[in-house]
């Protein structure tokens, strides 16, 4: 989860970066403590301690009392503050802020969303061993993940989507699909690829080894119709456009899902 809840709430149409959306996953409460951190910065000669609002000790130069205001400005949702006390706290030799910053630029939370931005400041923390950044950043990584996939023959309008499915052993991820007509959306993503199933030896002869390729078709008169392939290479790509085309299909429409094909 993303910091202090804070950071509920991209690239793809988004990304990857920096448009992805981070629908990454809710930022998980950041602990009253600061993660752990290099060295404070240098004090003035004004003592902090001795100030009693946490944005002025900040401002002074003191570590602990810029972590806490930084969580203050969060929670207010006064994200501009908060990334200006927490920047305070993310340079080259203090690290306590950059998680937050991360979280930040993720979400576009006072500052224009950065998500590549992001990631520089969530490496930076996790390499600080700040845990909460460490999960933060393998939640953007995955989304990001995501996004690409997502963009790769995508399908405009779809009405069946279903991360993973396998239809007479043929397993098929990121299934994408605008149906000419209605239907339930697990008989609709196994109609999808029912036809191309029965194609399954053809298609695992396109490759020597496991290799994920990404198809998109369309349909017409309970036919596959016409083939787009994205894989390593054009042989390949040629030899799953073959072994699919034609196959029977049990709506009209367009589709698009990736297939690991060679064995």
């Amino acid at each position: 989860m993303w910091l202090a809840s804070a950071c509920a709430g991209s690239t793809a149409d988004a990304p990857p970066p920096p448009s992805v959306e981070p629908s990454p996953v809710e930022p998980e409460p950041a602990s009253e403590e600061p993660p752990p951190a290099a060295e404070a910065p240098v004090q003035p000669d004004e003592p902090a301690a001795a100030v009693e609002d946490p944005s002025r000790a900040c401002e002074l130069g003191d570590a602990q009392s810029c972590w806490k205001a930084t969580l203050a400005a969060y929670a207010e949702e006064d994200f501009a503050k908060a990334r200006t006390m927490a920047e305070a706290i993310c340079t080259e030799s203090v690290t306590t802020g950059c998680g937050v910053l991360g979280v930040l630029y993720a979400k576009g939370q006072g500052v224009a969303q950065d998500v590549e931005r992001s990631r520089g400041y969530l490496v930076r923390a996790c390499e600080a061993k700040d845990a909460e950044a460490c999960r933060n950043l393998e939640a953007l990584e995955a989304a990001i993940a995501e996004a690409q996939k997502s963009e790769v023959l995508p399908v405009a309008g779809a009405n069946v989507s279903i991360g993973s499915i396998t239809v007479d052993g043929l397993s098929a991820e990121d299934l994408r699909c605008r149906r000419e007509v209605g239907g339930g959306l697990f008989g609709g993503a196994m109609g999808a690829i029912s036809g191309i199933a029965k194609r399954k030896k053809r298609l695992m002869a396109c490759a020597a080894s496991p290799t994920p390729v990404r198809a998109r078709w369309t349909t017409k008169g309970g036919r596959i119709e016409t083939v787009e392939v994205n894989a390593p290479s054009k042989k390949v790509e040629s030899c799953v456009a073959k072994a699919i085309k034609g196959s029977s299909a049990a709506f009209g429409g367009t589709c698009a899902a990736t297939f690991t094909v060679g064995e």
